[in-house]
Protein backbone atom coordinates (compact mmCIF):
# COMPACT_ATOMS: atom_id res chain seq x y z
CA UNK A 1 0.00 0.00 0.00
CA UNK A 2 1.37 3.30 -0.88
CA UNK A 3 0.73 6.49 0.86
CA UNK A 4 1.01 9.99 -0.16
CA UNK A 5 1.11 13.12 1.62
CA UNK A 6 1.72 16.60 0.18
CA UNK A 7 0.70 20.15 -0.90
CA UNK A 8 -1.71 20.39 -3.69
CA UNK A 9 1.38 19.31 -5.98
CA UNK A 10 1.30 15.87 -4.84
CA UNK A 11 -2.62 15.80 -6.90
CA UNK A 12 -0.66 14.32 -9.65
CA UNK A 13 -0.75 11.46 -8.05
CA UNK A 14 -4.21 11.02 -8.73
CA UNK A 15 -3.50 9.82 -12.01
CA UNK A 16 -2.83 6.52 -10.38
CA UNK A 17 -5.44 3.90 -9.78
CA UNK A 18 -6.61 4.26 -6.37
CA UNK A 19 -6.17 0.81 -5.68
CA UNK A 20 -2.76 1.43 -4.52
CA UNK A 21 -2.05 4.70 -4.02
CA UNK A 22 -3.81 6.17 -1.25
CA UNK A 23 -3.59 10.00 -1.15
CA UNK A 24 -3.84 12.63 1.44
CA UNK A 25 -3.72 16.18 0.32
CA UNK A 26 -3.73 19.33 2.51
CA UNK A 27 -3.68 22.46 0.79
CA UNK A 28 -1.27 25.35 1.28
CA UNK A 29 1.02 22.95 3.28
CA UNK A 30 4.02 24.11 4.29
CA UNK A 31 7.08 21.75 5.07
CA UNK A 32 7.96 24.66 7.45
CA UNK A 33 4.65 23.63 8.94
CA UNK A 34 5.60 20.52 9.39
CA UNK A 35 8.28 20.67 11.83
CA UNK A 36 6.30 22.25 14.35
CA UNK A 37 4.94 19.97 17.22
CA UNK A 38 1.11 21.70 17.47
CA UNK A 39 0.93 21.47 13.73
CA UNK A 40 -2.58 20.33 12.79
CA UNK A 41 -1.30 18.50 9.25
CA UNK A 42 1.53 16.96 11.16
CA UNK A 43 -0.89 15.49 13.47
CA UNK A 44 -2.99 14.23 11.13
CA UNK A 45 -0.28 12.26 9.14
CA UNK A 46 0.80 11.02 11.94
CA UNK A 47 -2.98 9.28 12.63
CA UNK A 48 -3.11 8.09 9.45
CA UNK A 49 0.11 6.12 9.54
CA UNK A 50 -1.15 4.92 13.75
CA UNK A 51 -4.32 3.69 12.26
CA UNK A 52 -2.75 2.05 8.65
CA UNK A 53 -0.58 -0.97 9.66
CA UNK A 54 -0.43 -2.54 5.93
CA UNK A 55 1.76 0.94 4.68
CA UNK A 56 4.78 -0.46 2.67
CA UNK A 57 5.68 2.84 1.13
CA UNK A 58 5.15 6.41 2.16
CA UNK A 59 5.98 9.42 -0.37
CA UNK A 60 6.03 13.09 1.29
CA UNK A 61 5.60 15.97 -1.98
CA UNK A 62 6.10 18.85 0.17
CA UNK A 63 8.01 22.22 -0.40
CA UNK A 64 6.42 24.00 -3.58
CA UNK A 65 4.28 26.47 -0.58
CA UNK A 66 7.41 26.95 0.95
CA UNK A 67 9.65 28.52 -2.31
CA UNK A 68 6.95 29.78 -4.05
CA UNK A 69 4.47 31.47 -1.50
CA UNK A 70 5.88 31.32 2.68
CA UNK A 71 9.25 32.37 1.43
CA UNK A 72 7.79 35.80 0.49
CA UNK A 73 5.02 35.90 3.21
CA UNK A 74 7.75 35.72 5.74
CA UNK A 75 9.72 38.58 4.22
CA UNK A 76 6.60 40.82 4.39
CA UNK A 77 5.57 39.21 7.75
CA UNK A 78 9.28 40.71 8.93
CA UNK A 79 8.62 44.02 7.65
CA UNK A 80 10.75 43.67 4.43
CA UNK A 81 14.19 41.85 6.02
CA UNK A 82 15.85 39.86 3.70
CA UNK A 83 17.33 36.39 5.13
CA UNK A 84 21.19 36.83 4.29
CA UNK A 85 21.50 33.29 3.55
CA UNK A 86 18.65 31.04 1.59
CA UNK A 87 20.37 27.92 2.59
CA UNK A 88 20.39 28.70 6.41
CA UNK A 89 16.77 29.75 6.14
CA UNK A 90 15.74 26.38 4.55
CA UNK A 91 18.43 24.10 6.55
CA UNK A 92 17.41 24.60 10.10
CA UNK A 93 13.45 23.95 9.39
CA UNK A 94 14.24 20.82 6.40
CA UNK A 95 16.32 18.97 9.47
CA UNK A 96 13.57 19.38 11.37
CA UNK A 97 11.15 17.85 8.62
CA UNK A 98 13.56 15.13 8.11
CA UNK A 99 14.48 14.04 11.16
CA UNK A 100 9.96 14.19 11.83
CA UNK A 101 10.05 11.34 8.93
CA UNK A 102 12.79 9.73 10.10
CA UNK A 103 11.22 8.52 13.55
CA UNK A 104 7.71 8.14 12.17
CA UNK A 105 6.37 5.07 13.84
CA UNK A 106 6.05 2.09 11.20
CA UNK A 107 8.20 -0.24 9.11
CA UNK A 108 7.91 1.67 5.70
CA UNK A 109 10.19 3.21 2.77
CA UNK A 110 10.24 6.75 3.54
CA UNK A 111 9.97 8.86 -0.38
CA UNK A 112 10.44 12.25 -0.83
CA UNK A 113 9.53 14.06 -3.88
CA UNK A 114 12.19 16.86 -4.32
CA UNK A 115 10.05 20.34 -5.54
CA UNK A 116 9.43 21.22 -9.33
CA UNK A 117 10.79 24.30 -10.74
CA UNK A 118 8.16 27.35 -10.57
CA UNK A 119 7.12 27.74 -14.13
CA UNK A 120 6.63 31.41 -13.38
CA UNK A 121 8.97 34.24 -14.68
CA UNK A 122 9.74 37.26 -11.84
CA UNK A 123 6.74 39.31 -12.95
CA UNK A 124 4.06 36.45 -12.70
CA UNK A 125 5.87 35.12 -9.15
CA UNK A 126 5.04 38.55 -7.16
CA UNK A 127 1.64 38.59 -8.86
CA UNK A 128 1.32 34.84 -7.79
CA UNK A 129 1.21 35.89 -4.45
CA UNK A 130 -1.84 37.60 -4.64
CA UNK A 131 -3.34 35.25 -7.02
CA UNK A 132 -2.68 32.35 -4.32
CA UNK A 133 -3.89 34.62 -1.49
CA UNK A 134 -0.70 34.10 0.25
CA UNK A 135 -0.24 38.22 0.32
CA UNK A 136 -2.61 41.21 -0.56
CA UNK A 137 -2.10 43.72 -3.32
CA UNK A 138 -1.30 45.91 -0.41
CA UNK A 139 1.44 43.83 1.35
CA UNK A 140 3.20 43.57 -1.83
CA UNK A 141 2.88 47.35 -2.90
CA UNK A 142 4.47 47.82 0.20
CA UNK A 143 7.89 45.86 0.20
CA UNK A 144 7.37 45.70 -3.84
CA UNK A 145 11.47 46.20 -3.49
CA UNK A 146 12.32 43.58 -1.84
CA UNK A 147 10.23 41.07 -3.45
CA UNK A 148 11.03 42.17 -6.98
CA UNK A 149 14.69 41.51 -5.94
CA UNK A 150 13.99 38.42 -4.33
CA UNK A 151 11.95 37.19 -6.91
CA UNK A 152 14.39 37.90 -9.70
CA UNK A 153 14.42 34.76 -12.20
CA UNK A 154 18.35 34.75 -11.26
CA UNK A 155 17.69 34.54 -7.22
CA UNK A 156 15.06 32.40 -7.37
CA UNK A 157 16.83 29.63 -9.24
CA UNK A 158 19.92 29.88 -6.53
CA UNK A 159 17.56 29.75 -3.73
CA UNK A 160 15.90 26.71 -5.62
CA UNK A 161 18.74 24.83 -6.19
CA UNK A 162 20.14 25.51 -2.44
CA UNK A 163 16.69 23.96 -1.30
CA UNK A 164 17.01 21.28 -2.78
CA UNK A 165 21.30 20.63 -2.42
CA UNK A 166 19.84 21.11 1.78
CA UNK A 167 17.20 18.57 1.12
CA UNK A 168 19.21 15.94 -1.27
CA UNK A 169 21.91 15.97 2.01
CA UNK A 170 19.35 15.45 4.81
CA UNK A 171 17.71 12.45 2.85
CA UNK A 172 20.56 11.09 2.09
CA UNK A 173 22.13 10.71 6.07
CA UNK A 174 18.98 9.81 6.92
CA UNK A 175 18.30 6.89 4.59
CA UNK A 176 15.21 8.24 3.18
CA UNK A 177 14.88 7.46 -0.71
CA UNK A 178 15.10 11.24 -2.88
CA UNK A 179 13.31 11.31 -5.63
CA UNK A 180 14.55 14.22 -8.50
CA UNK A 181 12.81 14.94 -11.43
CA UNK A 182 14.89 17.64 -12.86
CA UNK A 183 16.92 16.00 -15.26
CA UNK A 184 13.91 15.55 -17.07
CA UNK A 185 11.96 18.72 -16.47
CA UNK A 186 14.82 21.00 -17.35
CA UNK A 187 17.38 21.14 -20.19
CA UNK A 188 20.59 22.02 -20.13
CA UNK A 189 20.43 25.52 -19.68
CA UNK A 190 18.63 24.31 -16.53
CA UNK A 191 15.39 26.69 -18.14
CA UNK A 192 12.09 24.24 -17.99
CA UNK A 193 11.30 22.39 -21.20
CA UNK A 194 8.28 23.21 -23.23
CA UNK A 195 5.98 20.46 -22.73
CA UNK A 196 6.12 20.69 -19.08
CA UNK A 197 4.43 24.11 -19.08
CA UNK A 198 0.62 24.51 -18.68
CA UNK A 199 -1.48 25.92 -21.24
CA UNK A 200 -1.95 29.04 -19.07
CA UNK A 201 1.11 31.60 -17.93
CA UNK A 202 -0.43 32.17 -14.67
CA UNK A 203 -0.16 28.79 -13.22
CA UNK A 204 2.56 27.36 -10.77
CA UNK A 205 2.37 23.86 -11.93
CA UNK A 206 3.84 22.07 -14.30
CA UNK A 207 1.46 19.71 -16.73
CA UNK A 208 0.80 16.39 -15.30
CA UNK A 209 0.48 14.01 -17.74
CA UNK A 210 4.73 14.67 -19.19
CA UNK A 211 5.41 14.03 -15.74
CA UNK A 212 4.44 10.63 -15.31
CA UNK A 213 6.36 8.21 -17.25
CA UNK A 214 9.89 10.14 -15.51
CA UNK A 215 8.19 9.31 -11.88
CA UNK A 216 7.80 5.91 -13.00
CA UNK A 217 11.33 5.49 -14.39
CA UNK A 218 12.37 7.02 -10.58
CA UNK A 219 10.51 5.10 -9.26
CA UNK A 220 11.95 2.00 -10.64
CA UNK A 221 15.26 3.20 -10.38
CA UNK A 222 14.82 2.62 -6.77
CA UNK A 223 13.56 -0.59 -6.87
CA UNK A 224 9.64 0.95 -6.09
CA UNK A 225 6.99 -1.13 -7.52
CA UNK A 226 5.14 1.40 -9.20
CA UNK A 227 4.65 0.54 -13.56
CA UNK A 228 2.69 1.83 -16.63
CA UNK A 229 0.32 -0.04 -15.21
CA UNK A 230 -0.84 1.20 -12.62
CA UNK A 231 -1.78 4.86 -14.31
CA UNK A 232 -5.95 4.98 -14.89
CA UNK A 233 -7.11 3.51 -17.68
CA UNK A 234 -8.74 6.97 -18.51
CA UNK A 235 -6.11 9.55 -18.48
CA UNK A 236 -6.07 10.50 -21.96
CA UNK A 237 -9.49 11.88 -21.42
CA UNK A 238 -9.02 13.42 -18.24
CA UNK A 239 -6.13 15.25 -20.36
CA UNK A 240 -8.71 16.12 -23.26
CA UNK A 241 -11.28 17.65 -20.43
CA UNK A 242 -8.67 19.33 -18.46
CA UNK A 243 -7.20 21.21 -21.85
CA UNK A 244 -10.81 21.90 -23.07
CA UNK A 245 -12.04 23.42 -19.54
CA UNK A 246 -8.62 25.35 -19.27
CA UNK A 247 -8.86 26.87 -22.85
CA UNK A 248 -12.71 27.72 -21.99
CA UNK A 249 -11.27 29.54 -18.35
CA UNK A 250 -8.79 31.43 -20.49
CA UNK A 251 -10.90 32.93 -23.08
CA UNK A 252 -12.87 34.33 -20.11
CA UNK A 253 -10.24 35.55 -17.76
CA UNK A 254 -8.02 36.84 -19.74
CA UNK A 255 -5.97 38.11 -16.90
CA UNK A 256 -6.16 36.15 -13.79
CA UNK A 257 -4.48 38.96 -11.39
CA UNK A 258 -6.69 41.89 -12.27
Amino acid sequence: MFVIFGDSFARIFSLFKDTKFKIYGFKGATLKGLTKLNNENRNSIEKIIKKNKNIKYVIFSFGQVDLNLSFYYDIVKNNGNIPKSSSEYYMEYINKYIEWISNLSGNFKRIIIAPYPSPLNSEFTINSLINYGSLTKEDVDKYRNQLELVASDFTRNVRYFEYLYCLENACKNNEIIYINLNKYILNDKLIIKDEFYDISKYNMHLRWSPLLPYIITEFKNNNIPIDENDIIDNMNEIEELYLKEKKERLIKNKDYYI
